[in-house]
């Protein structure tokens, strides 16, 4: 359902965000979550793909928007990573087509 929300919003899902993406960090970076349910932290990961993915038409203000929100998107995602065994390369990589967009360089350690 969540998918289909984000799908139908686009870019508009700003409205939002803020809210949205500390509920998804919590839940990926959630030890009991990450124990009892890999699939919801799974699906977690592909929705905040989705969701940036939203940003691909968008204009430069919005993607601006969504990147002020790339330390949380990193710190959650690197918690997650030294956790378990999970990928979230995929979403690296959408965050850095936006920071590439945006001109802006986006560290990795």
């Amino acid at each position: 359902m969540l998918f289909e929300l984000t799908n139908i919003l686009g870019p508009q899902i700003l409205v939002g965000l803020n809210r949205l993406n500390f509920i998804l960090n919590q839940m990926i970076t959630s030890p009991y979550l990450l124990e009892t349910s890999p699939l919801t932290v799974q699906k977690v990961l592909e929705l905040q793909y989705t969701i940036l993915s939203a940003f691909d038409e968008a204009e430069t203000e919005a993607k601006q928007l969504v990147f002020e929100y790339r330390f949380d998107l990193l710190a959650a995602w690197s918690v997650l990573s030294r956790r378990s065994e999970t990928n979230v390369s995929k979403q690296m990589e959408k965050l850095g087509e936006i920071s590439r967009e945006l001109n802006c360089e986006l560290e990795i350690i």
